[in-house]
């Protein structure tokens, strides 16, 4: 198995901190310190704070895309059953949790 990127890598502490202690309570460098990278490091994958708040919306977005088009998907097939629906319900909401700084913060970002 491959390892991660660094960019991914990058994304990944982003979203740890954020969720923990919000995006107003971080920098672009505790992101950096968190995984053992330089600043400069990480700007040369992002521009700052802002982009990476950015690239974790589209991440959001992007999962919960997938998940709702499977839903659907599921919804209009054979088969087709409340826990199925349910089911879908429960990794959306996971979704939300796994990113509820945007919830949290939605107004200061």
């Amino acid at each position: 198995m491959a390892s991660m990127s660094t960019k991914s890598k990058i994304l990944d502490a982003a979203l740890d901190l954020f969720n923990a202690e919000g995006v107003s309570a971080q920098s672009a460098v505790d992101v950096a310190n968190a995984i053992g990278i330089s600043p400069g490091h990480l700007y040369y994958h992002f521009k700052g704070k802002p982009e990476l708040v950015l690239a974790l919306s589209r991440q959001y977005a992007e999962e919960v895309d997938l998940v709702l088009e499977a839903a659907d998907d599921a919804v209009r097939g054979d088969g087709f059953s409340l826990e199925t629906l349910w089911t879908y319900v429960q990794i959306l909401l996971e979704e939300a949790w796994d990113a509820r700084f945007f919830y949290r913060e939605a107004s200061a970002l």
